[in-house]
C-alpha cells in the first residue's frame, strides 16, 4: 500500500471519527428538542414518524392475531424492542388495552389516576362504539406532552391504546445524547490513539530509521543499510538509499583506488621532475662551467640592450661582478666608453633587423693595443624571431702579435733566402756562357736554374697568399701545359713515394701520359706548379703503405685534374677539409697543403670540390679554364 494511502487511512478516521460523534450529539439534542416541542407542533415531521412507526408496531401486533393480553403484551415489547431500534433509540412506549365493556383488561402506563383511565376509556368507547377505528394525538400534561394511537382490536372488540410519554422521550433523548458523547469521546481517544501507533509504525518510525542510516553513510561508515520492507514510498525510498550507499561504497572505493593511482603517479612524477631538476641543475653548472672556463667572452643582450647573461671571461674582460653586468643596459655598463657602446648597439641593431650571423673584428675599440674578433647571432623565441643577441668575443691581440712576428719572420727568411739564389742563379748564368762547358753539365745547369727560379717563385708567393686569401691577387695569366709538370711534381716526390712505396698512375683522359701528352690551360706557372706538387704530397702521404695514387687530367668543358688516394679523410677532419691549419696525423703537418691548392684554383678561376668514404677513399677535383684554340692530346 502506498504511503499516500496509508496516511489517509489515519487521517480520515481521525477526522471522520469526531465528525460522526459530533453528528450523533447534535442529533441527539435535535431530537430531545423536537419531542419537548412535540405537543406544540402536531403536524410535525417527529410526530409523523413517531406516529407512523407506532402504527407500524400496532400493524405487526394486529397481523399476529395474538389472543390473550399476556402473549399479546410480550409480544408488543418485543416488536417495541425492534421498533425502538429502527428508530434509533429505546422505546419508551406504555399499553393500555379496554374491553368491549369499556372495562381496562391491561395497563401498563405509570399514569393509573382515575382520571387518567377515564381519559382513555373516554377514547376506547370514541373508537368501538363509532366509525372510528383509529384515533392519535396527544394531550398536554403536567408531566409533559403524551401522544398515543388507540385502535379497535377486532378478534376481540378490544381497543388497544399505545402511548408515549414526553418523558420517556426526554429520558431516552438525555440517555442516548450521554451515550453518544461517550461513545464520540470514546472512538477520538481510540482513533487518536491508533493514528500515533500508525503515524509511528508507518511515517515516523522509518523516517527516523533514514535518518540514522543517512547520518551513518555520512560519517563514511560502511555497510549501512536502511532495509525497510514496505511497498510504500518509505520502502521505495530505503531502496533508493541502499543503492545509494552502495553506489557510494562503489564510488569510495573506485575514488580511492584513483586516489592511491593517482599518489602513486605524482610520486613518480614528483621523482621524474627533481631527477629532471637534478639533471637542469647539473647540466646549467655544466654549461655555466663550461661557458665561464672558455676564454672567450659570452654576452647576451636584449632588443632594450639590457645584459641578460655574461660568462665569468666576459666579466673580467669588463672588469665588473655579476650583479654590475646583470639587468642593466649599456647605457650603465659601457658608460665610460662611449664610442665602443654606439658601435656594439648599431650591430645588435643588424642582427636583430636581419635575423643573420655577422662578424666583426676591431681594434683598439675599447681599450688601446687590443685586438678582438666577435660574431654577434640572433636568439629567437617560439616565433622564430628574433628577441636577444648572444656575442662571443674573443680577444685576439696574442694572434694578431704571433700574425705580425710570423709576417716579419717570413719577410726576413724570404729576404735571407732570395739574396743566395739571386746569386746562384748569376752564378749558373756565368757558368752558361761559359764556351768549354759540357752538354751534360750544361743540363745540370738548366736544371740549377729551373730549381732556383722555383724557389724564388715559391718565396714570391708566400708573399701573394695574403692577396689571394683577400680576393685582391691578380694572376699572370699565360699558357702552361700541366703534362710535363705533373711528369717533373713526381720526379721531384720520388724519394717520398719510395718511402711510402705508393705506385703513381698518371692519365690523360683515360690514356697513360706519354712524352707527347699534353695538357694546356691558362693559369701561373709557379701558383699551378705549387697546387700539383702539395696535391700529389698529401696524397702520397695520406695513402697506405704500398698503396696507390692516381692523377688524371680530363677535359669536361674545362680542364680538371682529379687526384685519388685509398685512404679517406679521418672523421675529425672532414668538417674542416680544405681549410686552412687544418691537419691530422703529421708529426709536421702545417694544414696548408690542400688548403694552398684550393686558394691557387679559386684565384686562377677554377673550383675547388672534395669527397670521401670508407670504401672508396678520397678524391679532389680541380677544374681550371683552358683556352679556347687550344686542344687536350
Amino acid at each position: 500500500m502506498k504511503l499516500q494511502n496509508k496516511i489517509l487511512l489515519v487521517i480520515v478516521p481521525m477526522v471522520v471519527g469526531p465528525i460522526f460523534g459530533l453528528g450523533l450529539w447534535a442529533r441527539s439534542l435535535i431530537m430531545s428538542h423536537l419531542h419537548d416541542t412535540m405537543g406544540r407542533y402536531q403536524e410535525g415531521v417527529l410526530e409523523t414518524y413517531i406516529s407512523q412507526s407506532l402504527e407500524k408496531h400496532y400493524m405487526l401486533l394486529h397481523d399476529n392475531n395474538l389472543d390473550d393480553v399476556p402473549s399479546f403484551v410480550e409480544q408488543y415489547q418485543q416488536v417495541a424492542a425492534e421498533s425502538a431500534r429502527d428508530i434509533e433509540f429505546l422505546w419508551p412506549g406504555k399499553v393500555i388495552i379496554i374491553g368491549p365493556d369499556l372495562s381496562v383488561i391491561m395497563n401498563t402506563s405509570d399514569q393509573d389516576s382515575q382520571p387518567m383511565e377515564d381519559i382513555w376509556i373516554e377514547v376506547a368507547d370514541s373508537i368501538l362504539n363509532t366509525t372510528h377505528s383509529i384515533e392519535q394525538g396527544h394531550l398536554d400534561l403536567e408531566e409533559g406532552p403524551v401522544h398515543f394511537r388507540a385502535e379497535e382490536f377486532p378478534p376481540w372488540q378490544w381497543c388497544v391504546i399505545l402511548i408515549n410519554d414526553g418523558k420517556a422521550v426526554r429520558s431516552s433523548s438525555e440517555r442516548l445524547t450521554m451515550v453518544t458523547a461517550i461513545a464520540g469521546v470514546a472512538s477520538a481517544v481510540v482513533l487518536i490513539g491508533i493514528v500515533q501507533l500508525m503515524l509511528s509504525t508507518v511515517v515516523l518510525r522509518p523516517i527516523l530509521r533514514l535518518k540514522e542510516v543517512a547520518a551513518r553513510i555520512a560519517a563514511k561508515e560502511r555497510g549501512v543499510r536502511a532495509d525497510i520492507a514496505s511497498t510504500d514510498e518509505m520502502g521505495d525510498l530505503s531502496t533508493s538509499i541502499d543503492a545509494m550507499a552502495r553506489q557510494i561504497e562503489n564510488d569510495r572505493d573506485e575514488l580511492q583506488r584513483w586516489s592511491t593511482s593517482l599518489e602513486l603517479r605524482v610520486q613518480r612524477r614528483t621523482e621524474q621532475l627533481q631527477a629532471a631538476n637534478d639533471m637542469l641543475r647539473e647540466s646549467e653548472e655544466r654549461f655555466r662551467a663550461i661557458m665561464d672556463s672558455t676564454p672567450d667572452s659570452i654576452l647576451v643582450l636584449n632588443k632594450e640592450y639590457v645584459y641578460l647573461y655574461a660568462n665569468a671571461a666576459a666579466m673580467a674582460y669588463l672588469r665588473m661582478v655579476k650583479e654590475q653586468i646583470i639587468g642593466r643596459s649599456t647605457d650603465e655598463v659601457l658608460a665610460g666608453f662611449p664610442t665602443f657602446k654606439e658601435v656594439w648597439e648599431k650591430r645588435i641593431d643588424e642582427v636583430l633587423a636581419s635575423g643573420q650571423t655577422i662578424r666583426v673584428e676591431d681594434n683598439n675599440l675599447m681599450r688601446e693595443g687590443v685586438y678582438s674578433e666577435s660574431s654577434l647571432s640572433p636568439l629567437l623565441d617560439e616565433k622564430a624571431k628574433p628577441y636577444a643577441v648572444a656575442i662571443v668575443y674573443r680577444d685576439v691581440t696574442e694572434r694578431k702579435k704571433m700574425d705580425q712576428l710570423r709576417k716579419d719572420t717570413e719577410r726576413i727568411i724570404r729576404h735571407e733566402l732570395r739574396t743566395p739564389l739571386v746569386s746562384v742563379l748569376s752564378l749558373v748564368g756565368i757558368l752558361e756562357d761559359e764556351e768549354n762547358i759540357t752538354r751534360e753539365q750544361n743540363k745540370m745547369l738548366s736544371l740549377a736554374r729551373g730549381q732556383a727560379k722555383r724557389m724564388l717563385g715559391f718565396i714570391d708567393m708566400n708573399q701573394d697568399l695574403a692577396k689571394m686569401e683577400a680576393g685582391g691577387y691578380q694572376p699572370r695569366l699565360e699558357d702552361v701545359d700541366l703534362a710535363p709538370m705533373l711528369r717533373f711534381v713526381v720526379k721531384e716526390l720520388a724519394p717520398l713515394i719510395a718511402d711510402r712505396q705508393v705506385r703513381v698512375a698518371m692519365a690523360v683522359n683515360g690514356h697513360e701520359i706519354a712524352g707527347a701528352s699534353s695538357c694546356i690551360v691558362r693559369g701561373e706557372e709557379i701558383l699551378l706548379y705549387s697546387m700539383l706538387l702539395n696535391l700529389l704530397k698529401n696524397a702520397a702521404e695520406a695513402s697506405s703503405q704500398g698503396g696507390k695514387v692516381e692523377v688524371e687530367l680530363a677535359d669536361q668543358g674545362e680542364r680538371t685534374l682529379e687526384v685519388r688516394n685509398d685512404q679517406p679523410v679521418p672523421e675529425v677532419l672532414r668538417e674542416s677539409f680544405g681549410q686552412k691549419y687544418a691537419t691530422h696525423g703529421k708529426d709536421r703537418g702545417t694544414g696548408l697543403g690542400v688548403y694552398t691548392a684550393r686558394l691557387v684554383a679559386e684565384t686562377l678561376g677554377g673550383s675547388f670540390s672534395w669527397s670521401s668514404s670508407q670504401g672508396e677513399g678520397t678524391e679532389i677535383v680541380i677544374s681550371l679554364p683552358k683556352e679556347e684554340s687550344e686542344a687536350l692530346v
